[in-house]
């Protein structure tokens, strides 16, 4: 398990941080779970899941192709 810390403002763009969180998910493998915490659970979360959803789901198309 690699456990990566992106400090993040809540109700904020993190436009500096996106690429470290996709560049991040892109080297696991599309099986890996992935966990996300922001000790609040709202937008910060949520941004997690959605690109750990999207950058999976990209994944996954790819390998069955």
């Amino acid at each position: 398990m690699e456990v990566v810390r992106i400090p993040l403002q809540e109700d904020q763009m993190p436009t500096e941080y996106i690429d470290v969180i996709v560049d991040t998910l892109k080297r696991e493998p599309a099986s890996t779970p992935c966990v996300f915490s922001c000790q609040m659970g709202k937008g910060r979360t949520t941004l997690g899941m959605v690109a750990a959803c999207l950058v999976k789901e990209i994944t996954i198309t790819a390998e069955l192709r």
